[in-house]
């Protein structure tokens, strides 16, 4: 359904800029926010603004518990993005 509404200039500017930065459309974003505001569930299968993840998972067995260090995670995520860059330039 089509209505208008009048938002705040500075919210309005947030909800586009936080839209882009999750690669939905405003009216994706806004329809999300009012359904979480009622308390409805969205439509089947829609992700969540906060769906992707950078960070390297790393799957451990039992309890087992990884510890990593600024310097190492720097590490992880420069080689993971050069093997992303090789993998593009051979396509």
């Amino acid at each position: 359904m089509r209505t208008t509404v009048d938002v705040e200039d500075s919210l309005m500017r947030r909800a586009k800029s936080v839209a882009a930065e999750h690669g939905v459309s405003l009216k994706e974003l806004i329809g999300r926010a009012i359904a979480r505001e009622l308390g409805v569930a969205g439509k089947k299968g829609s992700s969540s603004l906060h769906h992707r993840v950078e960070l390297p998972l790393i799957a451990g067995r039992g309890k087992k518990k990884y510890e990593f260090s600024g310097t190492d995670l720097e590490r992880i995520l420069a080689n993971e993005d050069a093997r992303r860059r090789r993998g593009r330039s051979s396509k």
